[in-house]
């Protein structure tokens, strides 16, 4: 079975920042492309650009993209800010977590692990 999903973060919204995760689904295991960005509000505000391909693994096995996964990801991160400096990174990590449908397409996933990025 082959499922696709677009999802906006919806919790980022309250931080001033727009998450948009796609993720492709097939044999209890998917590929997720995640972006983030800020959205600058004047010439002060810090600006933060971020990507990480993510590769899940569920470990239910009904052809679903729910419940618990694994998901080893790496991460490009760009920060700036007016006028003050400039920095990216380079990292990798792994998500342990946990993903629900809820009804009428909301999704709840709930995740934490370790990253370890490089600062360029």
């Amino acid at each position: 079975m082959q499922t696709k999903s677009v999802r906006l973060e919806m919790i980022s919204a309250f931080s001033n920042k727009l998450g948009v995760n796609i993720e492709h689904y097939k044999n209890n295991s998917s590929f997720v492309l995640n972006f983030g960005a800020t959205l600058p509000t004047d010439k002060t505000t810090r600006y933060v650009f971020e990507i990480f391909p993510e590769y899940r693994k569920y470990f239910r096995h009904d052809n679903t993209m729910d419940g618990w996964y694994i998901g080893p990801h790496v991460r490009y991160r760009q920060v700036r800010e007016a006028n003050k400096y400039s920095t990216q990174s380079f990292g990798a990590g792994v998500f342990f977590g946990y993903q629900i449908n809820i009804i009428g397409g909301f999704v709840a996933n709930l995740y934490l692990g370790p990253d370890y990025a490089l600062v360029t």
